[in-house]
């Protein structure tokens, strides 16, 4: 007699293939610029779409189903990465019982949360080799496109990025575009070398605009950060044979002209000692509504005072997970939009030295065993280990331009950890 029951099982459980899975985590990242542009600009015909939590969930439950329906565990993987991914995350989170500001802090904790389920079900999917590839090529080759879209749609509905930048967020769009932007550079130039003909016209498009994509957000971080990962992709791809060692000369000369007349004309009303000044009488201003005509140096000559306060009050457990900004706007009277700082600072003042030591040996494993493995460049897996050194190069970006804007606390440091937890194991050096 035929078992309907079974045969229906492994219909479902044949359907959850690793390009499917794939497909869903890389649409995820990729909704999630579009969620957080639609969270700028409020509610849209009174409804606030959530489409990464969605994407979240739906990814999840997929991965339980999948598990469930041929009864394969969950995989909980407890390698070195993951481990001090989990204890990391499970600080910030705990910071919330501690925080200064403890409804501000739950929103965080809650969108933390999500982000270490995205997690733990991308150390899932990427477990089968097939995924590991897609998953990447999805998510960074088609990023520049969405991004060019989006960006379109800001010029055209607000005259600029800068402009639709409303939150008053540190993580505006525009810094939010640029970053995503500077991670897929590296991996779409390698492709024009490597990729079939159609497939190299296609990423040297998208290339163009992710280049384009940085240059319109007007993000200083984000124009220097593309910059170095332009100068290392084009060292790495000259080192590995596949572009000319003049053609590197060319680029590098190029790049460092072109960040010469940006900076001139950055600079082109304002002399340095006229920026001295400026940043002086900041500092040194007696009054809060002299100060506020300034500019955005008060907001960040608050900022280090608030920092080093923090530091000095509470250096171990710090005031809780993103509470520096309420703080800072509490203390000085300061209003929103004016606080821009990296990585460093908001992981100090939101979880002290409890957060900062498992970040610190996170990242020490990581580069340790990235060091470790030679990534030889044999014929056989020749491609593979090109594309490996090229996702290196886009977190070597991310993790730059985060020293500048905190972006640690967004999808992609996860998504690159569980990248190197997965994909790494099988080079030399790997543990």
């Amino acid at each position: 007699m035929l078992n309907t029951n079974r045969l229906s099982q492994k219909a479902i459980s044949g359907s959850f293939t690793p390009e499917f899975f794939a497909f869903l985590a890389a649409s995820g990242l990729l909704l999630f610029p579009v969620q957080f542009g639609l969270q700028l600009q409020g509610f849209i015909y009174g409804i606030q779409f959530d489409l990464w939590r969605i994407c979240v969930f739906l990814l999840l439950y997929s991965v339980l189903l999948k598990c469930l329906l041929t009864k394969n565990p969950l995989r909980l993987s407890i390698s070195s990465v993951d481990k001090w991914v989990y204890v990391f995350c499970g600080i910030f989170i705990a910071s919330v019982f501690w925080s200064l500001y403890p409804l501000h802090s739950a929103r965080q904790a809650v969108d933390i949360a999500i982000n270490l389920l995205f997690y733990i079900a991308l150390i899932n999917i990427l477990a089968v080799s097939p995924a590991r590839t897609r998953f990447w090529s999805i998510w960074l080759m088609s990023t520049p496109w969405i991004n060019g879209f989006l960006t379109l749609f800001y010029f055209i509905a607000y005259g600029g990025l800068r402009a639709a930048s409303v939150s008053g967020d540190p993580i505006d769009i525009s810094n939010l575009l640029a970053v995503t932007s500077i991670m897929s550079i590296p991996i779409l130039w390698a492709s024009t070398n490597l990729a079939g003909p159609l497939l190299r016209r296609i990423n040297s498009f998208g290339l163009i605009i992710a280049l384009l994509v940085v240059f319109f957000s007007q993000s200083r971080a984000g124009i220097f950060t593309s910059a170095f990962v332009m100068i290392a992709t084009a060292f790495l791809l000259a080192r590995q044979g596949i572009i000319g060692f003049f053609k590197v000369v060319f680029i590098t000369v190029l790049i460092g002209l072109l960040a010469l007349i940006f900076s001139k004309s950055y600079l082109v009303t304002q002399t340095y000692d006229e920026i001295i000044k400026r940043v002086h009488k900041t500092v040194f201003t007696s009054s809060i509504q002299e100060a506020r005509s300034i500019g955005q140096d008060i907001g960040r000559a608050h900022m280090y005072d608030a920092t080093k306060t923090i530091l000095r009050d509470d250096p171990l457990l710090g005031i809780g997970v993103r509470s520096l900004k309420p703080y800072i706007e509490e203390r000085f009277d300061l209003p929103r939009g004016w606080i821009a700082h990296g990585f460093p600072i908001e992981i100090l003042t939101n979880v002290g030295l409890i957060g900062a030591i498992p970040f610190i040996i996170l990242m020490y494993t990581i580069f340790r065993q990235l060091g470790t493995a030679s990534l030889p460049l044999t014929s056989r897996g020749k491609r593979e280990n090109i594309y490996n050194t090229m996702l290196i190069v886009s977190f070597l970006g991310f993790m730059l331009h985060s020293l500048f804007r905190p972006v640690i606390l967004e999808p992609y440091f996860y998504t690159f950890c569980a990248i190197f937890s997965t994909n790494l194991k099988q080079l030399k050096g790997f543990h």
